[in-house]
């Protein structure tokens, strides 16, 4: 099974991660206010979003926290990751919360294998992931 690691951006810009090798996807997820920048090694794939690290009920406008289409997508990047045996690189700002989310999302529900880094996973992130997937599988 492919690997999935949690990392920071800057982690990311100097490829301070696990080697994901030719074979790889690379997420990534910056503020909006943010530009995403050069990173060390080349993936064969990317995905980019912007959000912030928002939960629910914190006061902050709906329009910059994830939406239903930026996790279905999401979602649907990571299923093509497992089916195609792409190792994954999921990179936040700090590379806890929201890559810390998705890593948790892709090893529970998809199978993906754990590099054991740190995170504290946002909530929110990770609850309309687990609701992507159910639309996805269901084919709603």
């Amino acid at each position: 099974m492919p690997f999935i690691e949690n990392v920071s951006l800057d982690d990311a810009r100097k490829a301070w991660h696990f080697d994901p090798g030719p074979n790889s996807l690379l997420i990534r997820i910056i503020d909006p206010d943010m530009e995403f920048g050069q990173v060390k090694l080349p993936f064969k794939e990317t995905a980019k979003f912007k959000f912030l690290d928002s939960e629910d009920g914190d006061g902050i406008p709906e329009h910059f926290k994830i939406n239903e289409s930026e996790a279905d997508h999401i979602v649907e990047r990571l299923i093509h990751a497992r089916n195609n045996h792409m190792n994954v690189i999921v990179h936040c700002v700090a590379g806890v919360c929201r890559s810390g989310a998705v890593v948790e999302f892709a090893v529970a529900a998809l199978g993906f294998q754990d590099t054991e880094k740190f995170r504290q996973p946002n909530l929110r992130v990770k609850r309309m992931l687990f609701e992507a997937y159910e639309r996805i599988a269901s084919g709603n």
